[in-house]
């Protein structure tokens, strides 16, 4: 199996998977687990898959992809994918049919709206508002998708996202089975018309940070659960330091792949002095 987790933020959306690929004899690769793609009525598409079989799961990726951009209206795009996986999973007949999941994120530039869905054959296509995970390792990273979510009233930069899903990855990574692994590939798409991929040296970079977090809560945690009625507060002390540590390697940790949302794909209409766009009458 593997990893895909996706997230909304107030001006898109994230993708965010692993790389490894493990074969029916237990050997591995390392391959881009997601696919992102432009159309002409001003919307982007990203996928990602999850699966048994991962020559299937690729296949069918691409068609849930293409289908999304080619549908006329996001009201299409639910019926239009169900008919795609479908079709692909009857063809099994009598014999059994790969487990097969899918994360298909998209943006709208025009009405700046964006749709995280689940996609599972047969027939299921679920919009989501809230953070997906799916793969083997959703066991691991579900029960800690609250520090992705957007909260009303709270604003979190682009940067914090990065760093909060590099810690659920290098949890995934680390507790969810050897499926789970390679370098974390990262897309961003915006409601301001552009996308990123985020560089995998960055990301790497950004797990060693969580890394760091994940063994200085194990610590805090053994302390605490350990407590009596004779325990005081001297361990703090110790892990004081590594706290420090861990905060400073945060500070340092640096996304410059982020400057490439700053460049949309398509020119703003622009506006005259009485509002109207250029050639509107």
């Amino acid at each position: 199996m593997t990893i895909g987790i996706a997230a909304t933020f107030p001006d898109g959306v994230i993708l965010c998977s692993d790389t490894r690929i493990t074969a029916w004899d237990g050997s591995t690769t390392s391959e881009s687990k997601a696919f992102m793609s432009v159309t002409a009525t001003k919307r982007l598409f990203a996928v990602s898959y999850a699966g048994e079989d991962v020559n299937a799961a690729k296949m069918v990726a691409r068609e849930i992809d293409q289908a999304a951009c080619n549908a006329d209206k996001w009201n299409d795009i639910g019926p239009t994918v169900k008919k795609i996986m479908g079709e692909w999973y009857r063809s099994y007949g009598h014999t059994s049919v790969p487990f097969l999941q899918f994360l298909l994120v998209g943006i709208d530039v025009e009405n700046e709206y964006s749709a995280i869905y689940l996609c599972e054959p047969p027939n299921t296509v679920y919009l989501g508002s809230d953070p997906i995970v799916i793969g083997s390792g959703n066991r691991v990273v579900a029960p800690m998708l609250g520090l992705i979510a957007t909260r009303a009233g709270k604003q979190l930069s682009l940067r914090t996202y990065l760093l909060r899903m590099a810690y659920l990855m290098h949890l995934a990574k680390e507790h969810a089975g050897s499926g789970i692994g390679g370098r974390t590939q990262v897309i961003i798409l915006s409601t301001k018309g552009s996308f990123t991929f985020i560089d995998r040296d960055e990301m790497e970079q950004a797990e060693e940070v969580g890394k760091q977090v994940a063994s200085l809560l194990e610590k805090l945690g053994k302390e605490i659960l350990d407590a009596d009625e004779k325990s005081d507060f001297s361990f703090l002390d110790e892990l004081a330091s590594e706290c420090e540590s861990a905060m400073q390697g945060c500070s340092k940790a640096e996304f410059l792949s982020l400057g490439l949302l700053d460049k949309p794909i398509w020119k703003p209409k622009k506006r005259s002095i009485s509002g109207k766009s250029e050639g509107q009458q």
